[in-house]
């Protein structure tokens, strides 16, 4: 454990805040061991959409993770500490790492703010270090297979309450007076921005010229769905998800404020995220499944499966929900999911209880849904829960690792971080993970849509190719 300096409410004047960080880099030199100061301050509300747009960077490293079901929003920026996962144990990797570092983490500022401590921003790929051998490079890190940050700002924004964080690595190179001068000007800066809202100017004049470039043709996804039917009627299979990939292709970088402005406005019960590791790539979407979220040792999950459009009138929506309701396919489907996560939490010790089977409505699709939730004993962490559950059946398959490796026998691509966990977690064990899905990787002037279809007995490849193009066309509306 570190060694606190006895300091407090040090962001009060700008000389406490660097007597304070003075004291830490003596404790620093006293014990050798590296601190992690997390300052902390209650803000005006601001939108941190709003924040990213005005203050990030090229090649900087941000995070931004927006919930709007619970009005709660998250902004990672700049890189305080971070981590490139490599390798198949990448989530062990990953825990140890935040476990470790939590015990560094010195917590200071306002006690009265709920959340106020230092999270760590977590993206992995779906696959753990296999690389498509068709893969465009281009969309593919074959050295890495997640990355973890700490950043140097954060900021949360719940209901109509904003608080800012600073988080600062007392090291041997660290300097006292200059990182207490720039967090000193972070908080006036930031804190002084009116920021309620994203703005954008008038996007009619600058819209570049696009080219939308399938990645494998639907005739190639037909046969992949012809041939994962194949396997499922031989046994080898119970279900595997197939997905399919356009590249669209601008003359001009492609503006992914705008974009995840766009999904923020199209999708509001979904989960918008944006990840941009330093490598030049930039992932975006919105994904209407929650992977996990635990809170106080209490877990709550998803089984999300199974899928039908909305209806262009009242009649028509509630005629495509009954079907929904009472197809034996997407029932089957939708019960793959549940005992596979039901089962994966047992192996970790937990007991699950499940709420009665429901629909999740969003604005251009309907899933069955049925929540899950546990409670979790202060042994098990939360990246120990998204390794077992990671990938579910409603992104991989029935069973999992031969679904994965049909997977990428099948699709003509590397997933990437589409359909992988993204998400975060604090220095509690506390925090939230989304699954990637309803995706995008924007490189420059090229974006590469990402949506899937599960195949079960039953599947028809017409259906499932009609499935994920209207999944991709809302992420085109998006994009353009």
């Amino acid at each position: 454990m570190p060694v606190t300096p006895p300091v407090s409410d040090c962001y009060t004047t700008h000389y406490d805040l660097h007597e304070f960080l003075l004291a830490c880099k003596q404790a620093f030199l006293a014990t050798d061991s590296i601190q992690i100061v997390s300052i902390s301050s209650a803000v005006d509300p601001v939108d941190p959409l709003a924040v990213l747009a005005r203050l990030s960077q090229p090649q900087q490293q941000h995070f931004y993770f927006e919930n709007t079901t619970q009005q709660q929003s998250l902004l990672a920026i700049d890189s305080a500490i971070h981590l490139q996962l490599t390798g198949p144990d990448r989530f062990t990797q990953a825990r140890d790492w935040v476990r470790r570092l939590s015990q560094q983490v010195i917590q200071v500022g306002d006690g009265s703010l709920v959340g106020a401590s230092a999270r760590f921003f977590c993206s992995f790929n779906f696959h753990a270090g296999r690389i498509h051998a068709q893969s465009d490079r281009h969309f593919a890190s074959p050295e890495t297979t997640g990355s973890i940050l700490l950043p140097r700002w954060q900021l949360l924004r719940s209901s109509d309450r904003s608080h800012l964080v600073a988080n600062l690595v007392v090291d041997q190179q660290f300097d006292p007076q200059q990182q207490a001068d720039r967090v000193w000007k972070g908080f006036k800066m930031i804190s002084s921005l009116e920021l309620e809202a994203l703005e954008l100017a008038d996007q009619s004049r600058s819209v570049t010229p696009l080219r939308l470039q399938e990645v494998g043709s639907a005739s190639q996804f037909r046969q992949a769905v012809e041939q994962a039917l194949q396997l499922i009627r031989t046994g080898q299979l119970d279900k595997v998800v197939l997905a399919r990939a356009w590249d669209v292709i601008a003359a001009s970088p492609l503006d992914w404020i705008t974009c995840l402005s766009n999904l923020r406005q199209f999708h509001p019960n979904c989960y918008i995220f944006s990840s941009h590791d330093g490598s030049g790539q930039i992932f975006l979407g919105a994904s209407p499944e929650r992977l996990v979220t635990l809170q106080d040792q209490q877990l709550e999950t998803d089984a999300l499966a199974g899928s039908a459009p909305r209806g262009t009138t009242a009649i028509e929506d509630a005629q495509l929900a009954d079907h929904l309701l009472s197809s034996e396919k997407e029932t089957h489907e939708h019960q793959f999911v549940i005992d596979f996560i039901t089962q994966r939490l047992q192996r970790l010790g937990l007991q699950p209880t499940l709420s009665q089977p429901r629909l999740l409505q969003l604005s251009n699709i309907q899933h069955l849904h049925t929540p899950i939730a546990a409670t979790v004993p202060p042994n098990v962490h939360l990246l120990d829960i998204v390794a077992e559950l990671h990938p579910t059946p409603a992104v991989a398959g029935v069973p999992r690792d031969r679904a994965c490796d049909y997977i990428q026998a099948l699709e003509p691509f590397e997933r990437s971080f589409y359909a992988a966990p993204i998400g975060w977690v604090d220095t509690a064990g506390n925090g939230e993970f989304a699954v990637g899905i309803r995706s995008a990787i924007i490189a420059d002037r090229t974006a590469r849509l990402f949506a899937g279809a599960g195949i079960v007995a039953g599947s028809s490849p017409d259906k499932e190719l009609a499935e994920v193009e209207w999944k991709l066309q809302a992420l085109l509306k998006a994009i353009t």
